[in-house]
């Protein structure tokens, strides 16, 4: 199945959708379940499966899922046009941006 990018969906739809859809990813609770993210962002497990280019039965599994390794967690967040920012948080209010594998970007 071939994999098309977020932003060339998104370029494909009417603006009205495309402005509710915006306002809606605006208003994003701080935390939500990936399926929650997904079809907060107005996708489908269909539209996000063409998206990271598996199965819709995967989706579905990554949704259920307790635990996810962060590259999965990338890539399902980068579908969605978005970044993953990895960070860790301490008692004392300190935050700190975590880098994995020596790469410039956090997560």
């Amino acid at each position: 199945m071939k994999t098309r990018k977020w932003a060339d969906i998104k370029a494909g739809l009417k603006p009205e959708t495309r402005d509710e859809m915006e306002a809606g990813g605006r208003g994003l609770a701080e935390e939500l379940h990936l399926v929650q993210l997904r079809k907060a962002k107005g996708l489908t497990q269909e539209a996000m499966a063409e998206l990271l280019g598996v199965s819709q039965a995967e989706v579905s599994k990554t949704e259920r899922r307790a635990e996810l390794y962060v590259g999965t967690l990338r890539k399902f967040i980068e579908a969605m046009d978005g970044e993953l920012v990895l960070s860790a948080r301490f008692k004392d209010g300190v935050e700190v941006p975590i880098k994995l594998n020596g790469n410039d970007r956090a997560a």
